[in-house]
């Protein structure tokens, strides 16, 4: 509610964003060895950037429009953000981090940049 009052936006790829934001940070740790706190940092700032963007080119024109519209167009960004971090980082759930050693790999970035222990 306070984000609607805020925006006058119903936006439903919040979520999204967010996991965009959770994976990026992730990919920072773990593929490029940044430490946590930089990684997080850089994440939430470039994450930030492409919610700014995305709001002045796209969701600022549908300001004023039917709310159907806002509503639907928010899901389907969604939708695109959720398909673009199944093609950059893997949906194949059934498999799980550990077999490719990306949970090891992560537990011991973390442990490296003394945010917490392992």
């Amino acid at each position: 509610m306070l984000i609607y009052k805020a925006t006058e936006l119903v936006n439903f790829a919040q979520g999204d964003l967010m996991m965009l934001g959770a994976f990026t940070c992730y990919m920072f740790v773990v593929w490029y060895g940044v430490g946590y706190w930089a990684a997080f940092a850089l994440a939430m700032a470039l994450v930030a950037l492409f919610g700014a963007a995305l709001d002045a080119t796209v969701l600022r024109r549908v300001i004023g429009q039917p709310q159907f519209a806002v509503v639907m167009l928010t899901i389907g960004l969604g939708a695109i953000f959720r398909s673009f971090a199944s093609i950059t980082w893997g949906s194949d759930s059934s498999r799980g981090w550990s077999r490719s050693g990306a949970s090891a790999r992560a537990a011991a970035a973390l442990s490296r940049s003394g945010c917490c222990r392992v």
